[in-house]
């Protein structure tokens, strides 16, 4: 499907992926396909408590599986995905799922760039998408790495040196302010969210490997990955935490000092509008069945739909802009004609028969009330005497 969807031109030519793996959670009573138990993990959770948004986390064993997806921000359409046990960690298929979209894709776009979350922080399956796929690559990494305390330390040297007018060999300290509009009319105001970053080139990584985490990394002819980090010191005016500093390493070549947190900012779209998206308007987690079998079908399909509405909006969306235009679109104006000249009708079909009918004629003729026509005082007679079918008594 993502095949017919990239021949039509959905897709733009260069697409910048982003990469995640969400839980679709189940009871310990669903069947499995192997007979075993329902894969199960034990996860710090929040108690569902509306009242109180930042409750203590809890420990709760959760059952299920979990769904790995590869989604393009820009068309909102996820293009690849990958399911397993709930308790597999998010690294192990996250070359597969990016694999299998580039060949969903291959022959019509290319992969550009690839943004994970830290839950992908392997140094081998970064190295299969540097060198293999040729991607770029842009990810957050974990407090403790020494990476991340090393760059938390040159941003805030670089930091210091800003506020006296001088900069930091490698690194670019860089300010943008935001203006977020609040209400409207009289009422309206206009709040500043304020996001500080430094930028260091050249980062020495030695975990970035083809085999990953490695004993050469301690000879000295061991020659370490050089990535870029971005070392966020403030994040849309939130109060600055120097035990909270995110810092998002890539190899991405461009200088822009905000190359890395925007494009790392894109993965929130694939929480937003895919994974919360699937599970609160699309009923990812109810399941037909209590079973594996039940859940894979639904979440294939789930996907499926997502893909087909998302692309099917943006088909109207662009002939709406051709014809306000009054741009001829042959064929294509012809069948948007045809479909508004028979919105709202049916056919019914009687043996060897068939009829063409209002959609609340047929409901009236069915014996059913339809609100619209009891105030219009339409009748089962009145409706059979307008298209010719009331028996002459007389």
């Amino acid at each position: 499907m993502i095949r017919c969807l990239a021949k039509r031109g959905t897709f733009s030519k260069k697409i910048d992926l982003v990469i995640d793996a969400t839980d679709d959670e189940a009871t310990p009573n669903y069947k499995t396909d192997s007979g075993d138990a329902v894969p199960h993990v034990t996860k710090e959770k929040r108690p569902d408590v509306r009242a109180n948004k930042h409750a203590k986390k809890i420990k709760v064993t959760v059952y299920g599986w979990k769904i790995w997806l590869a989604f393009d921000p820009e068309s909102g359409i996820p293009v690849a995905m990958k399911i397993d046990g709930i308790n597999v960690a998010d690294n192990t298929h996250g070359y597969e799922v990016l694999d299998q979209a580039r060949k969903n894709l291959d022959g019509y776009s290319t992969i550009n760039s690839v943004a994970f979350d830290r839950g992908f922080l392997d140094g081998k399956l970064l190295w299969q998408v540097d060198n293999e796929v040729k991607a770029i690559v842009y990810i957050p990494t974990k407090s403790k790495m020494e990476i991340t305390e090393e760059a938390r330390k040159i941003a805030r040297r670089a930091e210091a040196l800003a506020l006296e007018g001088k900069t930091l060999d490698g690194a670019i300290y860089k300010e943008r302010i935001e203006e977020i509009k609040h209400a409207s009319g009289k009422n309206a105001w206009i709040e500043k969210r304020k996001t500080t970053v430094v930028r260091i080139r050249e980062l020495p990584c030695d975990w970035w490997t083809a085999t990953g985490s490695t004993s050469a990394a301690n000879s000295k002819k061991f020659v370490p990955k050089l990535v870029n980090a971005t070392v966020v010191l403030q994040w849309d005016g939130a109060p600055k935490d120097a035990e909270k500093e995110v810092v998002i390493i890539d190899t991405d070549p461009s200088k822009n000092p905000f190359a890395g947190f925007d494009a790392y900012d894109e993965r929130s779209k694939i929480e937003n509008t895919a994974n919360r998206e699937a599970k609160e308007s699309w009923f990812l987690e109810h399941h037909p069945k209590r079973s594996e079998a039940g859940m894979r079908v639904h979440a294939y399909f789930v996907f499926m739909c997502m893909a087909l509405i998302t692309t099917f909006r943006q088909y109207l969306k662009e002939a709406e802009e051709v014809e306000s235009r009054d741009e001829e679109t042959g064929i294509t104006r012809y069948r948007r004609k045809l479909e508004l000249m028979n919105h709202g009708k049916l056919v019914v079909f009687c043996g060897n028969h068939f009829g063409i009918f209002k959609n609340n004629d047929v409901m009236l003729l069915a014996g059913l009330t339809v609100r619209e026509s009891a105030l219009r005082g339409e009748t089962v007679e009145g409706v059979l005497s307008r298209y010719k079918m009331l028996q002459n008594t007389s």
